[in-house]
């Protein structure tokens, strides 16, 4: 007997949930056979790539239904899940397939349709702006240190200084 599983999941953080799913493997006596990252092109130019993860595990038979259970509390949203079973004798060194596709939940940025939603957005265009422009000039703090520095002292050699006449 032979069985074989498909868990396709939506999640929020693809790369934790990776991880969780190669942690219960491990756990269950199995192993990734192969793991795949491809990223899925988005057509809104508003929206990000979404990032899916294929991952073959392999695990014993014995152990293959706990792996699935624990599979299904773990991890994000479950979209579909397959279980199939072919043959009918039973050993205990059959090793089983457990097929996942994850598929990270990056949400598209929607487009504001009120005028406060609008406000806010232009706003926050324009609080990303000063951020950028900052973090570009910050680097240069040591030119600006020793402009400053040599800005006093050229200023110090050519202030002249009154002198007072003794009567």
């Amino acid at each position: 007997m032979v069985k074989s599983g498909y868990i396709s999941v939506k999640a929020d953080n693809a790369e934790t949930v990776k991880e969780i799913i190669r942690e219960e493997a491990i756990r269950k006596n199995g192993y990734i056979k192969s793991e795949n990252l491809s990223y899925i092109e988005s057509a809104n130019r508003r929206e990000e790539d979404q990032k899916m993860y294929n991952m073959d595990i392999k695990v014993p038979i014995q152990h293959f239904d706990g792996l699935m259970e624990a599979l299904n509390s773990n991890i994000g949203d479950i979209e579909t899940r397959d279980i199939q079973v072919s043959g009918r004798q039973y050993a205990d060194n059959t090793i089983c397939s457990i097929n996942v596709s994850i598929l990270d939940k990056t949400g598209a940025e929607k487009e504001p349709k009120t005028f406060g939603g609008k406000s806010l957005a232009a706003i926050e265009s324009g609080w990303d702006v000063i951020t950028s422009v900052f973090l570009f000039i910050l680097p240069l703090w040591p030119l600006f240190l020793i402009g400053g520095i040599g800005y006093y002292f050229y200023k110090k050699e050519t202030k002249t200084f009154p002198v007072k006449n003794s009567p």
